[in-house]
């Protein structure tokens, strides 16, 4: 037995770099997140880390080797950054907010992830020269297509206030008497070489690479609170990925986003606005690492038209869409849904009948044998081989990304052969006596639950019954400390996961990940028992939980030692 993950592209690994004039920003510091390697199996040979330390020998059924561990365990002290950097989706979105222009970001280097999100500060660098000329040229470029009447206006030569009045706008804070100098010289200097348009035009490019726009800080006040634009700034990111808009920066303005009443009101005001759509969206895609799809990568694509891969990630969107924000709002529904929303491309892809168009149409999923997100031909190419069965990858995918669980390294070597004479069994039988064998059964009491998914094929189609009956699909799923769960078919697994604690403890830690850039700590223990016990309570509501980060006090406390 062969098992080998879908590579995903990376961005390069590089030394940061401290970009010049940002004496304020010398806080940040490299944080070095842990990292939880997943060990297939507990059979015989290796795959993984060669370099991997030897573990002390262990009994095959003591319990160590069959104890997943949780990646996201809240037993360290905080590594909450001081500084973070803006991610490059980030980037784009405050680039279009403040100068209505478009920019073209493919010459910057990909964001790297930790454990699924890129919102770790010691990955959010800036690496080198070249990754600080590539942003330079970005700024140049939107600076030469802006708007400079609109965006910064000047009656005749720019004064202090115009100045001000512009950088506080890009900044989202005030800027004091020495910054200030600092882009009046700028202009003064451009003065002398250039007309009034193009010096304004230096002054925006300049603002766009300064670390005062590249970077926001979580550093306080000094009173163990965020300052008033910091807050402001955070709960915009965290609700919106992008700058405060007005009515929010008009709140940190005059301070009184601080006054309890008033911050509630803004984040139910953000949480209920329809850029939240697009921050949810994009957290669900991270959790799921669902962004690197390559449907050309599969073997099959060369039967299918190129355009089906925009269809899977529409219909993937419009899910969380519509279960979201216009149904009954849970991960539970979106991982149970029997409604779904297609077009022509992707119906004949599922073998559904009655839809035509280039349009998401709404169908039923009824009597399909498919439910909910993890159906969806997206999620089950996502995490599949370039061709052959994928029961493995898909176990891995449940027990890794769904419950964010890794196996210890006692848990035993992965195996890459199956033993012979099982020729007369089907290739669901040959891996049933895994489940049962120490030590095999350290890890294949989770990972063969992936077959309750391998009724469908590398780019989500259902597999001919003849090849792979129903009868495949069914298996145990034990994670431990959780009860044993299992299931006969794809949609009786599919409810259990969406029930799932282990499911719950992922979602709510990685969402808090969002939030605050960082894994929880101990000193976020017990904020983490709270808001899971509440999400569970609530079926999983998505805006809820956010709601419930974004007004617990541990949101609005600045970076420790800061």
């Amino acid at each position: 037995m062969e098992i080998m993950q879908q590579k995903r592209p990376r961005g390069r690994s590089r030394r940061g770099l401290q970009t010049p004039g940002c004496a304020r920003l010398h806080t940040l510091v490299a944080i070095a997140l842990g990292t939880f390697a997943l060990v297939f199996g507990g059979c015989s040979g290796e795959i993984g880390d060669s370099e991997r330390p030897p573990v002390e020998e262990l009994p095959p059924d003591d319990p160590i080797r069959s104890t997943p561990i949780f990646h996201f365990e809240p037993e360290d002290p905080s590594v909450q950054p001081g500084v973070r950097r803006l991610t490059l989706r980030e980037l784009e979105r405050a680039l279009v907010d403040l100068t209505g222009v478009s920019p073209d970001l493919s010459a910057l280097p990909e964001d790297l992830e930790s454990l699924n999100l890129q919102v770790d500060p010691s990955r959010l660098t800036i690496r080198d020269g070249n990754h600080l000329l590539a942003l330079m040229r970005v700024a140049h470029e939107v600076a030469v297509a802006a708007d400079v009447d609109a965006l910064l206006p000047c009656a005749g030569d720019c004064t202090d206030g115009e100045l001000r009045a512009y950088l506080e706008h890009v900044f989202v804070e005030p800027i004091d008497g020495p910054a200030l100098t600092e882009y009046r010289s700028l202009y003064d200097r451009a003065l002398t070489e250039l007309d009034g348009v193009n010096a304004r035009r230096a002054v925006i490019q300049s603002s766009l690479v300064s670390p005062r726009f590249l970077y926001r800080t979580e550093l306080g006040d000094g009173g163990g609170t965020l300052t008033p634009h910091e807050l402001a700034e955070k709960l915009s990111y965290f609700a919106w990925g992008r700058p405060p808009d007005a009515e929010l920066r008009a709140k940190a303005d005059d301070g009184s986003i601080l006054e309890p009443a008033v911050y509630a009101a803004e984040v139910d005001r953000l949480l209920a606005d329809g850029r939240t759509e697009e921050r949810v969206i994009e957290l669900i895609f991270d959790w799921l690492g669902l962004d690197h799809f390559d449907l050309q990568s599969k073997d099959a694509a060369a039967e299918l038209p190129p355009e089906l891969e925009g269809s899977m990630v529409a219909e993937v969107e419009a899910m969380i869409r519509a279960e979201l924000f216009e149904g009954e709002g849970t991960l539970r529904s979106l991982l149970t849904t029997d409604a779904t929303q297609v077009d022509e491309l992707l119906a004949g892809h599922y073998g559904l009948e009655g839809v035509s168009g280039a349009e998401l149409q709404p169908v039923s999923l009824e009597g399909t044998g498919r439910s909910g997100l993890l159906t969806t031909a997206l999620v089950l190419g996502a995490h599949s081989k370039e061709s052959g069965r994928s029961p493995m990858q898909r176990g891995k995918f449940l027990v890794d990304e769904l419950m964010c669980m890794g196996f210890p390294p006692e848990a035993g070597a992965a195996a890459m052969m199956l033993p012979d004479g099982v020729e007369d069994l089907t290739f669901r039988e040959q891996f049933a006596p895994l489940e049962t064998t120490l030590p095999c059964s350290n890890c294949h009491q989770m990972l063969n639950a992936g077959f309750a998914f391998d009724v469908f094929d590398n780019v989500g189609r259902r597999y001919p019954l003849d090849r792979v009956g129903d009868e495949e699909a069914h298996g145990v799923f034990s994670l431990a400390p959780y009860a044993s769960m299992s299931f006969e078919n794809t949609l009786e697994a599919n409810q259990g996961f969406a029930e799932h604690g282990a499911l719950v403890r992922c979602f709510v830690a990685q969402t808090h990940r969002y939030a605050q850039g960082s894994v929880p700590s101990i000193e976020d223990a017990e904020l983490m028992e709270e808001l899971e016990a509440t999400f569970d309570a609530n079926d999983g509501h998505v805006l809820n939980l956010m709601r419930d980060i974004a007004l617990s006090e541990r949101f609005a406390q600045p970076a420790e030692g800061s």
